[in-house]
């Protein structure tokens, strides 16, 4: 079933429940755009870091091994790191 040009809408039947999947190629593309800005977040953050631990202004290793870990908490979320 075609709603439009763009969206694609299946009508899914599971035991007693039936289930409307619209799929938009719109929606596609900005999903993927939002994933794109987070991955820049993530290796801005990822730069910021290395620069701090450089510079010197990080220098304990459990505070490195702090903020990387905020770092791979947001990646986690993105599903790029296990």
């Amino acid at each position: 079933m075609q709603v439009n040009e763009s969206v694609q809408v299946q009508l899914i039947t599971r035991e007693e429940e039936t289930y409307v999947l619209a799929r938009s190629q719109e929606r596609a593309k900005k999903e993927e755009a939002m994933r794109w800005r987070q991955l820049r977040g993530l290796m801005r953050d990822l730069i910021k870091l290395r620069r701090s631990v450089r510079n010197g202004v990080l220098v304990k290793s459990d505070k490195v091994l702090m903020r990387l870990g905020d770092i791979r908490t947001m990646a986690a979320s993105l599903a790029l790191c296990e």
